[in-house]
């Protein structure tokens, strides 16, 4: 996905959204020139076909389970994570002025 003809809400107002279709979720990522450019959407199995979810921001610094599950697998960045029983379905982004690039700042979790 390189735009947002998949969003069904806006679950990260103001940012860039880029969404897998229902059904799918985002199994990878690309960047271009240092910018998130787009995502992967893939089949894993049966995935629940509902809507909503929950968006886990970590523009501001970690946003995680409290057990550290994963460990840091990003030293020195902020890291998302959704919690057990979620997906991830979308990153959402914003490319401020002074900022070094269009880093993702959100993810939107199902489950």
């Amino acid at each position: 996905m390189r735009d947002e003809s998949f969003v069904d809400t806006d679950w990260a107002t103001g940012f860039t959204k880029l969404q897998c279709p229902r059904g799918q979720v985002v199994v990878g990522y690309a960047v271009r020139g240092g910018d998130l450019s787009s995502v992967l959407c893939g089949d894993v199995g049966a995935l629940p076909a509902g809507g909503g979810g929950r968006t886990v921001w970590f523009d501001w610094g970690d946003n995680r389970p409290a057990d550290g599950r994963g460990g840091d697998f990003a030293t020195g960045n902020y890291k998302g994570q959704c919690g057990d029983g979620e997906y991830v379905v979308g990153v959402a982004y914003r490319s401020w002025i002074w900022s070094q690039g269009k880093e993702p700042d959100a993810l939107l979790c199902r489950g």
